[in-house]
């Protein structure tokens, strides 16, 4: 009897332990949740760090801001557009001065920028560890390759999220495309992001030498996509006509820059039959109105990987993934599943993003391109003018 009694009693215990683990495993997870809330009573301090100014930077960010007052982590607020819209400071400026909150408070002081040059580089990197080790600042929004490159290591402990870098597996802030390789670091990345873009390209129009002008540097290929191009023209059969130009530096300005493009554009143009546009300086949304001007002349079809920016400045075609809102309150659920306790290192790093085709169809008859009708039925934008002709000679 007394055998039984335990057995029993055992069979209940088991019983009981397997109904709390299917309530375990049916239970909402508590890491996941985007509820807003307090960091020990005290608000979360966000912290920025970028490389330099880019335009997906600033639009990221305004999108950040916009999908936290969404998720109820800052009051709604309306940034106003800026004369110099590439430039993230004036929307965090803007965003620690205006924002309203409970939770959460931009650090106006803690925006950091090295404006691309090397030197303060160096310096920005030593000095923002250093501050993070302070253990002031809770997060940090990360733009771009050289901030992924700068701050993921074992140097800090501060939560950390990297967004908008190009192929950051290329470019050694990963070294496994699915982990961070870092606890407290969340890296965004979609290893096929820019490979369905050329591929694309070159299914519309079907070019058989594909021209592209980089710095030759290991940043140089990395921003125009060259470990990409080169896998994509094996396999596609066509062949890569490139021209090095020097990017902006302590050495090179922005007007050095852009004439090093121009004149790659200038003697590239009788060789190709199709161009890529990377992010070299040079190829920035202001230039493209002069640069592409032998392109047009020896009608050649241009594909940027910038998006919609370029169309509307005289780019045949592109895609563009960045649908600002959607990703920002991307961005901004990660950050609030970050503040709820889950660790950076294990949310997925990417986002399915349906790609949006774009076409300038004025660039379309200065270079005698038919686009075919069933891909103007599916294009979500078609651009009828290019705007900014004739500011830059």
């Amino acid at each position: 009897m007394k055998y039984k009694n335990t057995l029993s009693l055992g069979l209940l215990i088991l019983v009981i332990i397997i109904l709390g683990i299917l309530a375990l495993v049916h239970m909402p997870g508590q890491k996941d949740t985007l509820q807003p809330q307090l960091n020990k009573g005290e608000k979360w301090k966000i912290a920025y760090y970028e490389g330099g100014q880019y335009i997906d930077f600033a639009e990221n960010l305004r999108g950040i801001i916009k999908g936290l007052g969404e998720l109820g982590w800052i009051q709604p607020i309306h940034i106003p557009e800026f004369q110099d819209a590439d430039n993230a400071y004036y929307i965090w400026n803007y965003a620690a001065n205006n924002c309203s909150s409970d939770y959460i408070k931009f650090l106006e002081k803690e925006f950091w920028s090295s404006s691309w040059n090397d030197s303060l580089r160096e310096v920005n990197r030593k000095l923002f560890i250093d501050q993070l080790n302070e253990n002031e600042i809770d997060l940090v929004i990360a733009m771009g390759t050289w901030a992924g490159q700068d701050l993921v290591n074992d140097l800090h402990t501060t939560p950390v999220i990297v967004l908008n870098s190009s192929e950051p597996l290329h470019a050694g802030i990963i070294s496994d495309p699915n982990d961070s390789g870092y606890d407290n670091i969340f890296v965004e990345y979609d290893p096929n992001r820019y490979k369905k873009q050329i591929e694309l390209f070159h299914d519309f129009v079907g070019f058989e030498r594909l021209g592209v002008t980089f710095e030759d540097s290991e940043d140089g290929r990395i921003y125009s996509n060259i470990d990409d191009l080169e896998q994509i023209s094996k396999e596609c059969g066509f062949k890569l006509i490139m021209c090095h130009a020097p990017d902006v530096s302590e050495d090179i300005s922005e007007e050095q820059a852009f004439r090093a493009v121009k004149r790659c554009y200038e003697s590239l143009a009788p060789m190709i039959d199709a161009l890529w546009i990377g992010n070299h300086f040079g190829e920035s949304p202001q230039y493209l109105p002069e640069i592409l001007k032998p392109l047009y002349e020896f009608n050649i079809p241009t594909w940027s990987s910038s998006g919609e920016i370029a169309v509307k400045r005289g780019v045949l075609m592109s895609v563009t993934h960045q649908n600002f809102k959607e990703v920002g309150k991307w961005y901004a659920k990660i950050i609030a599943q970050i503040f709820n306790g889950k660790q950076p290192r294990s949310i997925k790093p990417y986002l399915e993003k349906q790609m949006h085709i774009l076409f300038n169809r004025e660039t379309a008859k200065r270079i005698e391109f038919k686009i075919p009708e069933a891909l103007l039925e599916i294009a979500d934008k078609i651009y009828d003018t290019i705007e900014g002709e004739g500011r830059h000679e």
